[in-house]
């Protein structure tokens, strides 16, 4: 949904709390906020289908948003790239880990760093 799309839903939800809801039968005021009866109120309804699409679209966009984890690394993830960093390309490990490829480079050139003879003996046993 582009924002015209929006912007045409948002201004018939002002249309109808404008014009039908000011002499609505089902408004009920209790304190200063007036408050509707979505499940009598035939506007109420309409205002709850138009806005229920703003808000199944907005759910759309954030499921489509890849989110990684973030924040340090736990034992068992720092384990699982040291252990298979020779073994699979950074693309796999990213999916596997669920770390962007930039978190996985870093780490695995820290964790080359840290443990070189560690590597050295997996390389060898490789071979």
């Amino acid at each position: 949904m582009n924002r015209e799309e929006k912007r045409v839903i948002r201004k018939q939800i002002c249309r109808l709390l404008e014009n039908e809801c000011k002499n609505c039968e089902n408004k009920r005021s209790y304190g200063e906020t007036p408050v509707h009866c979505i499940t009598v109120c035939p506007v109420g309804i309409k205002m709850q289908s138009l806005s229920n699409q703003l808000i199944q679209d907005e759910r759309k966009k954030k499921s489509n948003v890849n989110t990684f984890n973030e924040g340090p690394w736990s034992q068992e993830e720092e384990f699982y790239l040291l252990n298979h960093m020779n073994l699979f390309k950074l693309p796999h490990l990213s999916k596997r880990l669920n770390r962007n490829l930039t978190s996985i480079s870093r780490k695995a050139y820290f964790l080359r760093r840290r443990y070189p003879e560690l590597l050295a003996a997996q390389a060898r046993r490789a071979k």
